[in-house]
């Protein structure tokens, strides 16, 4: 595998998983709040020999860095450099507890490593711990006379700082060392399980165009139109992230599952008898009526036999694609008779991609149209058989799509999974 290979696993694996470890070091830091106010009641309660006024700011500044941060998450969930400012945040508190000596807090045993090791981040483990040294020190360094005082030491303030200080020196440079190198073990182990995932992805990939190629076998044209639909899937889903388009409906998640689940839309064709698919001229009712119900057989090959094999979340957006990818904006499709808003997002990429091939192909009762006549029935068709959010995406992926139906842009079962990886992790990258 290259290093592109390995940068991009990477990087489609932080993008999906900063976000939620972000949300979880919030919920930590507000769990953590509690210790400010335990002290201001200890203190209060005259257990602890610290000043309450001291104990009830650090509950405040606590409950004001919290909204902080909350209001940082709402604003970029994703943030990279959440994770520094939360330990920054969470050191802060820590930091204002520690100007006691008998509070014996800090959070190099605790909370710090706990952030870093939820991020799989080897330069942040290193960099939350010189946070948590400067931090120690510096607490350190401006109670000793107190600590001297508190503890009965009888010794001199050069002494102690000396003598104390290089211990603390010793125990931080350890925990730095340990917090390192362990960091960078379990770095290496979450790309190893990234690589392996990605050669189970790949032959996903080919079990799911195997599938496309026995419906080939009994219909000469429908394998080209499945990897050219998915090809078509997996621009549209481009540039739907590229726009942030239908950013509040769908997922990145979501739309890299209905590319990758494209190449299955008409696998309940293997139901249909021959000489319908095959039928040199237009169908008649009965037969119609049978070519109506791949949807719903796609839809029922798809679940039984991905259930034990693909994820649930793939399964349900693999299951939505092939069944309603014949519903009409208008309400007269089929097989329910979805309208509008009610058609799921992944189901009308897949419609209008699947009706744009099939106008372009050659079929067994028409001759392919051309392009420009092909955009002219989507342009009629707006707001009656398509989304015409879908429309206008397929305008501005028209030179793109000249190409492919000009041969100059050569389809390949492996070109749309690449494309929607390879973009769509670009474009979260860049926010």
């Amino acid at each position: 595998m290259s290093k592109n290979e390995i940068d991009t696993l990477e990087k489609a694996f932080l993008d999906s998983h900063t976000k939620k470890m972000n949300l979880l070091v919030i919920k930590v830091y507000a769990v953590s709040c509690f210790i400010p106010i335990f002290v201001f009641i200890c203190c209060v309660l005259d257990l602890f020999h610290y000043s309450p006024l001291k104990a009830l700011f650090s509950v405040l500044l606590s409950f004001v860095l919290l909204a902080v941060m909350i209001l940082y998450y709402k604003k970029k969930p994703d943030s990279q450099r959440f994770k520094y400012f939360a330990a920054i945040t969470i050191q802060t508190i820590v930091f204002s507890l520690s100007l006691d000596p008998n509070i014996k807090i800090t959070v190099a045993y605790s909370i710090m490593p706990l952030i870093t090791f939820l991020y799989f981040d080897p330069k942040f483990s290193f960099w939350a711990c010189i946070i948590c040294l400067i931090s120690a020190i510096t607490a350190w360094f401006l109670i000793s006379d107190e600590t001297i005082a508190f503890n009965h030491l009888g010794v001199s303030k050069k002494f102690y700082l000396i003598s104390s200080g290089s211990g603390l020196l010793l125990k931080f440079t350890a925990m730095t060392l340990l917090l390192c190198v362990s960091s960078v073990q379990t770095n290496k182990f979450k790309m190893s399980l990234l690589e392996h995932n990605v050669k189970i992805r790949d032959m996903q990939t080919k079990v799911l165009y195997s599938f496309a190629d026995l419906i080939e076998l009994r219909d000469g044209t429908t394998g080209e139109h499945v990897k050219r639909t998915s090809a078509i899937v997996a621009r549209i889903a481009n540039y739907m992230v590229e726009n942030k388009i239908y950013a509040d409906k769908i997922s990145i998640e979501d739309l890299h599952c209905t590319v990758m689940a494209a190449p299955l839309h008409d696998i309940g064709k293997i139901k249909v008898p021959d000489y319908i698919l095959s039928k040199p001229a237009p169908l008649n009712e009965e037969e119609y009526t049978i070519i109506k119900n791949h949807p719903v057989e796609s839809e029922r090959i798809i679940r039984r036999t991905l259930n034990n094999v693909e994820d649930n979340h793939f399964v349900n957006i693999a299951s939505e694609v092939s069944l309603y990818h014949h519903e009409k904006w208008d309400g007269t499709g089929y097989p329910k008779h979805l309208k509008g808003e009610e058609i799921p997002v992944s189901a009308r990429i897949m419609a209008i991609a699947d009706v744009f091939d099939a106008l372009c192909s050659e079929r067994p009762y028409k001759e392919a149209f051309s392009v420009e006549k092909a955009f002219q029935i989507l342009e009629e068709s707006r707001e009656k058989h398509f989304d015409p959010v879908m429309v206008d995406i397929m305008v501005a992926l028209r030179p793109v799509l000249e190409g492919i139906y000009e041969g100059k842009n050569p389809i390949t079962p492996s070109s749309p999974k690449a494309s929607v990886s390879a973009e769509i992790i670009k474009r979260l990258r860049a926010g």
